[in-house]
């Protein structure tokens, strides 16, 4: 293969670099927190040690762009300065400066060297993952059967790094003769990526061979071409595996549907709205930032009712938004516009004047960034990291005592920042294993900057959450044993709606009823139909006596969550003992309890006996002046095929509030038809 320079490295550092990548790739424990967190740390220590060990023992190199790459990692550890997190800006710098660190280390070898150390790690992940597709696991405990990437945690991870080893090894075949026998592994990554299934892996497929097959040496290009096909033919029966696995996909989603439970929305119309957030978030911080590492602190802020909604299937779950699901948008956010420019100049200066061919790679890597985030996916970015090196070498020596002294400071703060959170990740592992205490204990120890650890903490010491995510125990004692958690939580995730409503829930538990009041405000300036917290700050309300406001807090936008058990919500605050003496309390609620009732007898089955005599209960009990009473008996006489009757009712204006709107809009929608209730709510929709 041409390359500016050819010596390439010795045969025992390329098997280092093998080890290397299989070490950071191969390690799985299903039970880590997160998967990718926790390589990034790894990938940390094994590059930052890696390249002071190759300076040492290696010549330095020359390379382009060293300018722009030294920039790049200056900004990132400015922007570590003066942020939310401060703790976590730093473990993302370090991981930037390994990326750095690793095109060092590419720089020394040839491409040839680089796919030759990464093939036997990227095949067997291609191999497990087809395994696995088929049912089979090993060894026993690994992981489970179904989940073909589980060598990596996750299926897009697994993709993003069997797509490099297809791309570089579709780089190979068409450039160099001596590389045709690679051509073996083709069949099996393009298997594994088919398999997998992807999208944005499988957007990129066609744009690699296309290329490959385009700038083929002219050179036995027919076999070139030929091997480049069985690769694609791989990747369409692995599709077609899949296929067949799926066909009962129709007969789950009915059930799913059956179940009352939320269908999963499309991935696209996730991002959309991800990234309609994310672009909020750069327009408050367009040049700067929001610091190293911070979106998944900032984003909260500016997280959209549709992203939550489609993330969430409906608020199924909670979510924490880590990744903005596209690179350059989330390198944006994080260090700005100058960020982007630094890199942009970086790759300038690499890839200026440089073959279309040899770029495959970083042109796979750049597709997938469109739609994915394998900029912090570090199996798949050291390699793209290691191939940008490969391009970036050119003649001459590099500044022989300078590299070394940035090598072994990077190399002391890797290991210093990046060791703990590592062994924290394991102890955590052990914990989930084990359910021993100390072992969560020390892990908060080791990584006390990882919110997400006191979360668990705060559980655990409360027993746990119910079904409707609040805690199990609430009191006095839980909310004081969880203080110093709970101030943490504020300090290193304070936009975290499940870190605020962890507090709202102890908060209340112990009578530290403003504190409450101040967490569910919070959430919900965040989130205004956050059900649970909705729920709650009307029970702070019925608590104070407040008994109006917490009915009208209800009514106010409710999540269909907490409307569909509206009704039963009044029904429990109308028979709590604590209005025992307060007979007006009882009473209200008994209204809202029947009024409610009424509304959805009369949107599922208006016609019914039962909802007519809802209707007739609540127009009963309901003041005279409540106009709510006259929609619903109206409503109720139309179904009964008394039109003129519910016509009557309509004499008048219709003073209705926006909350009573909303609840009444299935009723008055059939109403409007009428000419009579027309008039009476004309301008006053």
């Amino acid at each position: 293969m041409n390359q500016t320079v050819a010596a390439g490295a010795p045969r025992a550092a390329c098997v280092a670099v093998g080890l290397g990548l299989a070490a950071l790739t191969l390690p799985f424990d299903s039970r880590w927190l997160d998967f990718e967190a926790t390589r990034r740390a790894l990938a940390c220590i094994l590059a930052t040690l890696g390249a002071l060990g190759w300076l040492v023992v290696r010549r330095p190199v020359a390379i382009r762009g060293l300018r722009w790459l030294a920039l790049l990692c200056a900004w990132a550890l400015l922007r570590t300065i003066d942020v939310t997190n401060g703790g976590e800006a730093g473990l993302r710098a370090a991981y930037w400066c390994a990326l750095a660190a690793a095109v060092f280390v590419g720089a020394d070898l040839t491409r040839r060297q680089l796919v030759s150390a990464l093939l036997p790690t990227a095949l067997f992940v291609a191999v497990y993952g087809i395994a696995q597709g088929c049912g089979l696991v090993f060894p026993e405990g690994y992981a489970r059967a179904g989940e073909a990437p589980s060598t990596l945690g996750n299926r897009n991870v697994a993709a993003e790094c069997t797509l490099l080893a297809f791309a570089c090894v579709a780089h190979g075949i068409a450039a160099d003769p001596r590389w045709r026998a690679l051509g073996l592994a083709l069949p099996v990554l393009g298997l594994a990526l088919g398999t997998n299934g992807t999208r944005a892996a499988l957007v990129a497929i066609p744009i690699v061979v296309g290329i490959a097959a385009w700038r083929a040496d002219a050179a036995a290009r027919g076999a070139r071409r030929a091997w480049l096909a069985c690769g694609v033919l791989a990747v369409l029966a692995g599709l077609s595996l899949r296929a067949l696995d799926g066909q009962d996909a129709p007969a789950r989603a009915a059930a799913t549907a059956g179940s009352g439970q939320t269908l999963a929305p499309s991935t696209i119309d996730v991002r959309l709205a991800l990234w309609s957030g994310v672009l909020a978030m750069i327009g408050d911080a367009p040049l700067a930032g929001h610091g190293t590492g911070q979106l998944r602190f900032e984003y909260p802020r500016y997280r959209t009712q549709a992203e939550i909604e489609a993330s969430t299937f409906g608020r199924q779950f909670p979510t924490v938004v880590d990744s903005a699901h596209d690179d350059p948008l989330e390198l944006a956010a994080e260090l700005g516009l100058v960020g982007v420019a630094l890199l942009a100049a970086l790759l300038v200066a690499v890839l200026r004047g440089r073959p279309l061919l040899e770029t495959v790679p970083l042109l796979a890597f750049g597709v997938v960034a469109i739609f994915r985030a394998p900029l912090g996916n570090a199996p798949a970015a050291l390699v793209a990291a290691l191939w940008l090196g490969t391009l970036a070498r050119r003649e001459g020596r590099g500044h022989t005592l300078p590299l070394r002294l940035v090598a072994g400071v990077a190399a002391l703060g890797g290991v210093v920042l990046a060791g703990p959170p590592l062994l924290a990740a394991s102890d955590l592992a052990a914990w989930l294993r084990d359910g021993e205490p100390k072992r969560l204990d020390a892990a908060i120890e080791r990584h006390p900057s990882e919110p997400r650890y006191r979360s668990l903490r705060v559980r655990a010491r409360c027993g746990g959450i119910e079904a409707d995510g609040t805690l199990v125990r609430r009191g006095a004692a839980e909310f004081e044993a969880n203080r110093d958690d709970l101030d943490a939580l504020q300090r290193l995730d304070p936009h975290n709606t499940e870190s605020l409503w962890l507090l709202a829930q102890l908060a209340h538990g112990a009578g530290r009823n403003e504190l409450a009041q101040a967490a569910l405000a919070r959430i919900l300036g965040l989130d205004p139909r956050e059900p649970r917290a909705q729920l709650l700050a009307a029970v702070l309300l019925f608590e104070a006596g407040r008994h109006r406001e917490a009915a009208a807090t209800l009514y106010a936008d409710p999540h269909p969550r907490l409307r569909a058990r509206l009704a039963d919500t009044f029904a429990g605050l109308a028979t709590a003992p604590a209005l025992r003496e307060d007979a007006a309390a009882r009473a209200l609620y008994a209204r809202e309890e029947a009024f409610v009732r009424a509304v959805d007898l009369l949107a599922l089955g208006p016609a019914s006996a039962e909802a007519r005599a809802a209707a007739e209960a609540f127009a009963r009990n309901a003041a005279a002046e409540d106009p709510r009473a006259r929609v619903v008996l109206a409503r109720a006489l139309l179904a009964a095929g008394k039109p003129q009757a519910a016509d009557d009712l309509a004499a008048g204006t219709l003073d209705l509030r926006g909350s009573e709107r909303t609840m009444l809009a299935p009723l008055l929608e059939a109403l409007r038809e009428r000419p009579a209730w027309a008039s009476a709510l004309r301008g006053r929709d």
